[in-house]
Order: C-alpha cells, then structure tokens, then sequence
C-alpha cells in the first residue's frame, strides 16, 4: 500500500495519526467519538478493566464511552462517569484529543477529560473491575493500545495545567 500526503487510508499497523491524518482516514474507515476521563485520588489514576471476550479485553482503561449523537463531549463524560461509576462531575476540564487507527477498518478519536471534583463515591456500576494506579506501575499495566497514548498525552497535559495553576 503507497502513502501519500494527500490520500491516507489506516495502514496494518496501529498508530496514531495527526489531526489531518485523521481528517483523511474517517473518510475511508469507520469511526468511533470517544470520550475518557483521568480521575486522580492519592497521586492514583483511576483505570477500569475491559471484560474478556470483548475488543481488547483483558487490558486496562480510563473510565468513559462512545458520544452519542446530538451529545457534546463535555455532556457524554459526564453522563458516562453517572453510569459507570455513578458520580456527578463538579469541575471538569478537557485536556487534549488523541486520533488512533487501529487498522485500516477503525479510527478513533478519543477526548481526555479531567475531572478534579465530582459528588458521590465511585462505585463499580457496569460489573467491570475498578482499579486506583500508582503513575509507576502505568508502564507494565496491559492497557489498550489507545489508552496508553491516550494516558501518556493525557499526563503530559494535565501536568502542564497543574504547573500553570499553582
């Protein structure tokens, strides 16, 4: 398969794309709006666990869900954190969006939120496993392919807002 600047279409292998890539490939492949969300307690993140039996199940992610039509990020976070964990998210920022393709028959766009406050106490809501991480184990967790981006640029960006609001 040739790439060209002009026309890309996912290739074999996952990657993530820029945002131009991206615009190219949602043309050939399907497309999933996701949203995900960093939930930090303790210098914890919390991580939710993908069943077996499902795509990647088996692997670690952050808590969050497909956007449904007609719905803002900001409104599918926060009716995904109520029913997965059922919180109520206070104060919520957006960090950053990563563009993943996972073959050439699926790309996604996943939205990193952070949410600092939220009434309520998380609670396992979706019969999945809830799991609080120390930042050091991240790098041997089995997360999803999109998720480790997805957390490392989440990081970066999160780190940054904290650096700028102290």
């Amino acid at each position: 398969m040739e790439e060209s600047s002009q026309s890309l279409s996912c290739l074999d292998k996952s990657r993530v794309l820029s945002e131009q890539e991206f615009i190219e490939t949602i043309k050939q492949c399907s497309f999933l709006n996701v949203v995900v969300t960093m939930i930090f307690q303790n210098e914890k993140l919390l991580l939710t666990y993908r069943e077996l039996g499902k795509p990647q199940g088996g692997h670690w992610e952050l808590p969050g869900g497909k956007v449904k039509k007609g719905e803002t990020d900001e409104d599918a976070i926060i009716r995904e954190v109520k029913e997965e964990l059922d919180i109520s998210a206070k104060k919520l920022s957006h960090l950053t969006d990563i563009y993943y393709c996972y073959d050439e028959r699926l790309t996604v766009r996943l939205a990193i939120w952070n949410i600092k406050y939220y009434e309520g106490e998380i609670k396992n809501r979706e019969a999945q496993c809830l799991r609080w991480v120390e930042l050091a184990e991240l790098p041997i967790l089995p997360l999803t392919r999109a998720n480790r981006v997805a957390i490392a640029k989440g990081l970066e960006q999160y780190h940054e807002k904290e650096m700028c609001n102290e």
